[in-house]
C-alpha cells in the first residue's frame, strides 16, 4: 500500500508540521484548508512558508524539532 488515507477533524486544533521545504508547503496548504492552527518547526523554510508566517497565518519556530513541540497538538506531520 502506497498511501494511508487519514481523516481527522483539525478545525481550530493545534497541528505541528515539521519541515520547511516544498513537501511541507503542500502539507501546510491541506492543513490550512481544513482550518488547523498550524505551528511549523524547521531551521529553514521556503519563501511560501515564510510569507504565510509573515502574514500571521501560521506560527513558525526556526529551529530543529524537539519532542516538547508536540505538547497540546492533536496531529503532527513530518515533511
Amino acid at each position: 500500500m502506497d498511501a494511508l488515507p487519514l481523516f481527522h477533524r483539525v478545525r481550530g486544533e493545534r497541528c505541528v508540521l515539521v519541515g520547511g521545504g516544498e513537501v511541507a508547503r503542500r502539507k501546510l496548504e491541506l492543513l490550512l484548508a481544513a482550518g488547523a492552527a498550524v505551528t511549523i518547526v524547521a531551521p529553514e523554510c521556503d519563501d511560501g512558508i515564510e510569507a504565510l508566517a509573515g502574514q500571521g497565518r501560521v506560527a513558525l519556530t526556526r529551529r530543529r524539532f524537539r519532542a516538547a513541540d508536540l505538547d497540546g497538538a492533536v496531529l503532527a506531520v513530518a515533511a
